[in-house]
C-alpha cells in the first residue's frame, strides 16, 4: 500500500558511487542523489520486457542507469554523463515523463548553495538523449520577495495526465524553509501556480 508500512530493501544501496576516478565518484561531494525512475516498454515489442530507467545526479551532472527490475541490478549507461547543464551551477533532475515519442526532463538549475533554484526543462527522443534544453528556460521562477517560494524550488516532480502536466514542488522561503506547492501546465512551458499554495505548509 502506498501508505505503508514501508520496509527498506535489504540490498540497498541499489546504485552506489562510481569507482574512484569515474565521473560519478565525485571529488568533494561524494554521493549520487536525486534519482528519477521511469518504467518504459521495451523497444523490442516481441520480447514483452520492460526497462526501468534511472536518471541521477552526481558531481553537478546527470547520469543514466537501466535495469529490468526496480531493485536492480542497475547498469550505468556507457555514455555517462548524459547531460551537463551549467558548469558553474549544476543541475538536479526532478522527474522524467514521456509523451508520444518525446521524453521530458524536469530539472532544477542552477543549484544554489542551499540546494534551491529555478525550474527548467529539456527534451529528448531517447532516454540517453541527445537532450535539448529549452531556450526559454527557466519555465518557472521563484515567487516575488516575501512570498512563500521566494527562495526557489527543490525536487520538483511533474507528471502528465489527461492532457495536463501536474507538478508538485518543494518551494523554499530563504533561508531554506520548505513547503510543498502545486502548479499545472498544458505544454510544460507555461506554468500556473495554484493560488492557494502552499498545499502542504511547513508544520
Amino acid at each position: 500500500n502506498p501508505l505503508g508500512p514501508w520496509k527498506k530493501y535489504e540490498g540497498n544501496p541499489v546504485l552506489d558511487l562510481g569507482e574512484k576516478g569515474e565521473w560519478d565518484h565525485g571529488k568533494t561531494r561524494r554521493h549520487t542523489a536525486c534519482a528519477a525512475v521511469m518504467k518504459e516498454s521495451a523497444y523490442d515489442i516481441k520480447s514483452g520486457d520492460a526497462t526501468y530507467y534511472m536518471w541521477y545526479w552526481s558531481a553537478g551532472r546527470i547520469g543514466l542507469a537501466t535495469a529490468k527490475h526496480p531493485l536492480g541490478p542497475w547498469k550505468r549507461h556507457e555514455g555517462n554523463p548524459i547531460m551537463t547543464w551549467k558548469e558553474d551551477g549544476g543541475v538536479y533532475p526532478g522527474s522524467v515523463t514521456k509523451i508520444g515519442d518525446t521524453f521530458y526532463m524536469f530539472v532544477q538549475s542552477p543549484v544554489s548553495v542551499e540546494d534551491q533554484g529555478p525550474f527548467c526543462i529539456a527534451t529528448a527522443p531517447k532516454p540517453e538523449g541527445p537532450w535539448t534544453k529549452y531556450e526559454g528556460n527557466p519555465v518557472m521562477t521563484p515567487g516575488d520577495w516575501g512570498s512563500w517560494d521566494d527562495g526557489g524550488f527543490s525536487e520538483a516532480a511533474a507528471r502528465y495526465h489527461e492532457g495536463i502536466f501536474h507538478c508538485v514542488y518543494g518551494g523554499t522561503k530563504a533561508p531554506k524553509v520548505e513547503s510543498l506547492g502545486y502548479a499545472w501546465s498544458f505544454d510544460a512551458i507555461n506554468w500556473h501556480k495554484y493560488q492557494a499554495n502552499p498545499v502542504v505548509p511547513i508544520s
